[in-house]
């Protein structure tokens, strides 16, 4: 337990994004203005970002607030130590933060899940293999290190559902505990939502999970009272902010192309589109299944799962969690997350996809190639930049990896400030492997679980389809890529400095037939 956690906290401490972008600074930005400021408004800061709202001449984030409420106590105490100077002036400031509120969380996430493995009746090489899996072979490393909002989320909401599945068990459905429990588990419902709104799907299973339950009335009425005070959290945000209880954020978008895609539907969701439905599950540039193959072990994990009478309900809402967050997901306008790497808005669901997959990680030759694709290009994002226009259609091939040989690699604990440092992200790839080989060795011996012949068949298949698709698959407008890499090289260069960066971004501006234009990454 102690190896796989250090795993998790030290390997996602140890790098750091050079260039925070909209979406992380927005929330910054609201951090800022409460702690340093003592108002919810971002004037003196708004001109950085086009993630924000305007209301009656004020600017305001159009994030979500759980992650910055969250961290405000952890930053008010580094400002008044003088420990740090502003954030977004102190990468310091930025780094702290973010450690306290996502990296723990995201660590913390690994060990729920486990342990919760563990009660499924899964042995316990194969509960580690289901957490390196969720760790190192899917997108929540690469938002460990980003002040993004989904990795807490996804804590917040495993850690719901374990709660409520420790107070729904026979010898604790009664009495105090439960309610305790019951509580504990609403409040952390509603602070998911808080951070990630996408999870409000999520919490509605949550919901269904424990007023289906056989816990007492009492406890029920504490979950409800729980997710309530982080409702009336919400709430008063608004009115303070916009006038009314139901007048959230992202109604007063000030870019317009955000407003005019969230006044389709409810918040810019709608009912879910096929194509978006299967760019987000098989695609080269969003693909879940394709950046993480290993997943398709979950999936013979879930019919294992089903066998078990005693996890009917918990099956359920292993299942129908990422389900809701996926077609809520699919029906959103931006669907595609922006510049980022992989599927974003399906971090939140990632625990409950990888928890059954301790039933089905064999450890054999198949499992280990899909989970080593997985974690490769995991890797490659976490050591690079995981900052992908959506027009990019190999992510990979044509974003992350020329632009780190260019040198646009991640800041790390070793590296400092320099860019173009490769070899402290792959020490600390080499560290991480050691830390879950010793994990995974230190566990007692145990019949491996078997994923069956038609699952290893399918992951074979599809491991070689991803060898190929990353071979072949090519954006059609390649100025467009050159367009992008020069964006991600300029703003670096900007930021860390020097003229190595910023020649090489003059290049691929050329090579695009573009000017230069620094705020063309926004």
């Amino acid at each position: 337990m102690g190896l796989l956690f250090g795993a998790l906290f030290l390997g996602a401490a140890f790098f750091h994004q050079p260039r925070e972008y909209d979406n992380t600074t927005s929330r910054y930005m609201l951090l800022s203005a409460m702690v340093d400021e003592g108002r919810f408004t971002i004037d003196s800061t708004q001109q950085d970002t086009v993630d924000k709202s305007v209301w009656r001449g004020h600017y305001y984030s159009n994030k979500a607030i759980g992650l910055p409420f969250l961290a405000a106590p952890v930053y008010w105490v580094l400002r008044r130590s003088g420990a740090v100077a502003r954030v977004l002036d102190d990468p310091a400031a930025d780094y702290f933060v973010r450690l306290a509120v996502v990296t723990l969380p995201f660590a913390l996430t690994g060990l729920l899940l486990f342990q919760f493995a563990l009660s499924l009746g899964a042995e316990p090489r194969g509960a580690a293999w289901a957490t390196i899996a969720f760790a190192f072979g899917t997108i929540a490393f690469n938002h460990a290190v980003l002040f993004s909002g989904h990795d807490t989320a996804a804590f917040f909401l495993f850690l719901s559902f374990v709660v409520l599945y420790q107070a729904g068990r026979k010898e604790a459905s009664r009495g105090a505990r439960s309610t305790a429990l019951s509580l504990i588990g609403g409040l952390c419902a509603g602070l998911a939502v808080l951070c990630d709104h996408i999870a409000v799907f999520a919490a509605v299973v949550l919901a269904w999970y424990a007023f289906s339950s056989v816990l007492k009335w009492r406890a029920k009425l504490a979950f409800a009272a729980g997710a309530a005070a982080c409702a009336a959290v919400l709430a008063w945000y608004d009115l303070s902010c916009f006038g009314s209880v139901w007048s959230l954020a992202y109604a007063h978008n000030d870019f317009v192309e955000f407003n005019r895609g969230a006044s389709a539907g409810i918040f810019g969701i709608a009912l879910p589109r096929a194509s978006a439905a299967v760019a987000l599950l098989f695609s080269v540039s969003r693909g879940l299944f394709f950046i993480s193959p290993v997943l398709i072990f979950s999936i013979a994990g879930f019919s294992a799962l089903g066998k078990t009478a005693r996890s009917k309900r918990e099956l359920a809402v292993l299942a129908l969690v990422p389900a809701a967050i996926f077609i809520a997901n699919a029906g959103f306008y931006g669907w595609d997350g922006g510049w980022t790497f992989g599927p974003r808005y399906l971090a939140p669901a990632l625990p409950f996809l990888c928890a059954p997959l301790a039933l089905a990680a064999d450890g054999g030759v198949l499992f280990a190639l899909t989970l080593a694709l997985s974690v490769l290009q995991v890797a490659c994002a976490q050591i690079g930049w995981p900052h992908v226009a959506p027009v990019c259609a190999n992510p990979l091939v044509e974003m992350i990896l020329p632009l780190m040989k260019e040198g646009g690699v991640s800041l790390t604990l070793l590296g400092g400030a320099r860019p173009g440092l490769l070899w402290p992200g792959l020490a600390q790839y080499a560290l991480i492997i050691a830390a879950c080989a010793g994990a995974l060795w230190s566990l007692p011996s145990s019949r491996p679980a078997r994923a069956g012949v038609r699952w290893n068949a399918l992951a074979g298949v599809w491991s070689l389809w991803i060898v190929l698709a990353l071979a072949f698959t090519r954006t059609n407008d390649q100025s467009l890529v050159h367009f992008h890499r020069a964006i991600l090289l300029n703003d670096a260069a900007w930021v860390l400095g020097g003229t190595d960066l910023a020649g090489k971004a003059n290049a691929e501006f050329a090579l695009a037939g573009r000017p230069r234009d620094r705020q063309s990454a926004r």
